[in-house]
């Protein structure tokens, strides 16, 4: 459980980072990037 709340709080502080910067992705593109990752997380869940 440590492991998977940790690697949690990592994605979601640099994903954008990592996707703005070195992806060159728009902010828009990056936020529907960060949304996916979050329905895809929440529908394997269920």
């Amino acid at each position: 459980m440590f492991c998977m709340l940790t690697s949690l709080f990592v994605l979601s502080v640099m994903m954008p980072n990592y996707l703005t910067d070195y992806l060159h992705l728009e902010v828009q593109q990056m936020g529907f990037v960060m949304s996916a990752i979050g329905l895809v997380a929440f529908s394997a869940s269920c």
